[in-house]
């Protein structure tokens, strides 16, 4: 009985999930939207209402083409005395707009999601298991590369910026980084 338990979990396990990834190749499957955007009455991602959240969005692209660093990104609404919009979920506030201090992560979020580029996208990562030192199995999401993702709809919203922008925005993120992989840094010894 067991051993048949174990299996049947598998199995609907693996059709749940080809049900939600047949909704995602239709578009179609609804997850947490980036700030910025929102569903509107026909479950359609639109950007958001209020003009606020998406000027704070477009400065954040418009001060990444002026900088061209995400830490320059931070600088500039440091400098500015800018804030930028959380949408919280969960609990008592669920749904509200919580303005605060941008990060450095925060920046890198918006500049690495192609959502900002009109494109819906499903499989972008997935969970590989590790053992740790102490004998733990521990499950980490690890970035896939774009050619893997398991669904990609190009110009499926509005955007805040073409896909050409985004792509040259990841490469120019990809030039801008000093550690990971052995790589030849292109500027300034640091």
């Amino acid at each position: 009985k067991g051993t048949m338990s174990q299996a049947e979990l598998h199995f609907i396990r693996a059709r749940l999930y080809g049900g939600k990834v047949n909704k995602a190749k239709k578009g179609e499957l609804r997850f947490p939207l980036p700030i910025g955007f929102c569903f509107d009455e026909q479950d359609k991602i639109i950007l958001d209402p209020d003009a606020e959240v998406r000027g704070a969005v477009s400065m954040i692209f418009s001060a990444f083409r002026e900088t061209g660093s995400a830490y320059g990104v931070v600088h500039k609404f440091a400098k500015l005395g800018l804030r930028f919009p959380k949408r919280q979920y969960g609990g008592v506030w669920q749904g509200k707009l919580v303005w605060g201090g941008l990060t450095h992560a925060r920046v890198l979020a918006v500049l690495k999601n192609p959502s900002y580029a009109g494109v819906y996208a499903f499989g972008r990562y997935h969970y590989a298991k590790e053992i740790s030192p102490e004998g733990k199995i521990i499950s980490r999401p690890k970035l896939r590369p774009m050619q893997d993702w398991q669904v990609k709809i190009d110009a499926h919203h509005e955007s805040y910026i073409s896909w050409d922008e985004y792509l040259k925005n990841e490469t120019l993120l990809k030039s801008n980084r000093t550690n990971g992989e052995p790589m030849i840094l292109t500027g300034a010894a640091r």
